[in-house]
């Protein structure tokens, strides 16, 4: 879903540095890299091709290699000054390279904002853009404890993070799975202070026979949610 928004809000023509940080990699192979990311490049050197301008308006970085090459070289990383900075000041280089509008990051799943990772990201992330405020667009799938985690996940970046969207994705559309949900979202929207809640029911059109959504087809409710996100910045 992060990289159809991406896209989406590079479209509406606001400049958009998608941050791949998810370790299997597909928002940003979806949209046109296929590196094995900059925590790789850190260590290795080689080309930098863990960012690069995919289409108008959006650039694209991927952080890490894929799973399970990333728990190793994230570890050697995080043990090595010199390794953590060369990654830190590349990764600092890329936020500051233009005058980006919107930072759209895609976390993993079952990732805490205490994660090891998360916070050496979150502290550079700020060093880069001090000046940036951090507005959260969470997503959670339509389960009870993926809605419970994603509610307690926002409370606990509190600190750093203002709510402004919660997405409730790929909801299996039948009468009560959706009322379910849209139930869910009205009890808790307000007490988490989202600005924007949205039920997105699960759409097969996307995938035409692929593991994961094709990037290529337009998504009319994230595109509408794109909208709704610009509407709110003007």
């Amino acid at each position: 879903m992060a990289a159809h928004l991406a896209k989406a809000l590079a479209e509406l023509g606001r400049k958009v540095l998608f941050l791949d940080r998810d370790y299997n990699g597909w928002g940003s192979w979806s949209l046109g890299v296929e590196s094995k990311g900059l925590l790789w490049w850190a260590m290795h050197g080689g080309e930098r091709d863990f960012m690069k301008e995919t289409r108008p308006n959006l650039k694209v970085l991927k952080l890490y290699p894929p799973s399970p090459q990333f728990y190793e070289l994230i570890l050697r990383v995080h043990r090595s000054l010199e390794l953590m900075t060369k990654g830190a000041e590349a990764y600092k280089e890329v936020l500051r390279s233009d005058d980006f509008d919107y930072f759209v990051v895609d976390n993993p799943v079952n990732v805490g904002p205490d994660d090891e990772a998360a916070r050496h990201e979150r502290e550079f992330f700020y060093q880069a853009r001090p000046e940036q405020e951090g507005v959260g667009l969470f997503v959670s799938d339509p389960s009870t404890p993926g809605l419970r985690a994603v509610a307690n996940y926002v409370k606990a970046s509190s600190t750093w993070v203002k709510p402004l969207a919660l997405v409730v994705n790929m909801i299996p559309p039948t009468p009560d799975e959706v009322e379910r949900v849209q139930m869910w979202l009205r009890e808790n929207c307000l007490p988490l202070s989202f600005k924007i809640c949205e039920a997105v029911e699960f759409d097969d059109t996307l995938y035409q026979y692929r593991q994961f959504p094709n990037p290529e087809v337009k998504w009319e409710a994230i595109f509408n949610l794109a909208k709704k996100i610009t509407d709110l910045g003007n």
